[in-house]
């Protein structure tokens, strides 16, 4: 075999090697990965997704899955045997592509990039239930609670919640999580009562208190946050010494102003008989 001959072959072992890594390239770039199961049928038919210089068109997707169906239909309009939640009418204008993805795999759990809350219209956001009704808890005080989830959580994570009821009472054995028994002002969890159990009359309230020589009774839960009496005390002593404090504090700087006006008024009747 002449030398001319062996530089030939190896230039041409040379050609396909690199052709064919040339090849296996632009067919990653071109097809990133395999569709999902459910695209498989598109094959090579990439601009049934894609724009040209544009990347995944919205418009090119809700032309096969149409809005009002989605989690209801599939694409071909037959019922769901596992329907979802319907909450794809909600979302703000927007790109597919910001939640969903493909070329991830046949499996169709590979294909969600990602969901914030954000994108749901104002409206919907006030009704968390049409999705998460399934993850309510279920106890006392979720079974209760009418008035939604917003009040306690947040949508960046269920817990922890954006509310402690522990802030302003402590439930126990004889104060259940009944929130009917205080909060007796429908959809408003602000507003409550302490008269709706045993001897908590506004008559007996007032008489106990100010026999104690408590006149302001009115905000119960400033020194009642449990059914525990020496921890009522406590905050009330508290209450009652920031209360000295900030009148002690009032008085000097009355006297103050006082004694700076009598002061003036010296000075002035001097300035006269001079």
């Amino acid at each position: 075999m002449t030398q001319l001959r062996r530089y030939g072959i190896l230039g041409g072992s040379l050609l396909l090697l690199y052709g064919g890594l040339g090849y296996w390239q632009c067919e990653s770039m071109l097809s990133p990965g395999h569709l999902v199961e459910g695209h498989a049928d598109l094959g090579a038919a990439c601009f049934r997704c894609h724009s040209p210089f544009r990347g995944v068109d919205t418009a090119r997707c809700v032309s096969c899955h149409r809005l009002p169906e989605i989690g209801v239909r599939t694409v071909g309009g037959a019922p769901l045997r596992r329907p979802g939640t319907p909450f794809h009418q909600n979302l703000r204008e927007g790109s597919c592509a910001t939640c969903h993805t493909d070329h991830a795999g046949p499996d169709a759990r590979g294909t969600l990039a990602g969901f914030e809350h954000g994108l749901l219209v104002a409206s919907a956001l006030e009704t968390c239930d049409d999705c998460h009704d399934s993850q309510r808890p279920g106890d006392m005080i979720h079974s209760s609670v009418k008035t939604g989830c917003n009040p306690c959580h947040g949508t960046d994570a269920w817990k922890p919640a954006t509310f402690s009821h522990e802030r302003y009472f402590r439930f126990d054995r004889d104060h259940p999580e009944n929130c009917e028994t205080c909060h007796t002002t429908p959809g408003d969890l602000s507003a409550y009562t302490c008269y709706g159990c045993h001897d908590h009359t506004p008559r007996n309230i007032r008489s106990e208190h100010l026999e104690e020589g408590i006149r302001e009774f009115e905000a119960c839960e400033d020194c009642h946050r449990s059914a525990d009496e020496e921890e009522a005390e406590r905050a009330w002593k508290k209450l009652r010494g920031k209360e000295e404090r900030r009148s002690s504090r009032e008085s000097r700087q009355s006297d103050g102003r006082h004694r700076e006006e009598d002061d003036s008024d010296d000075d002035s009747d001097h300035e006269e008989d001079g």
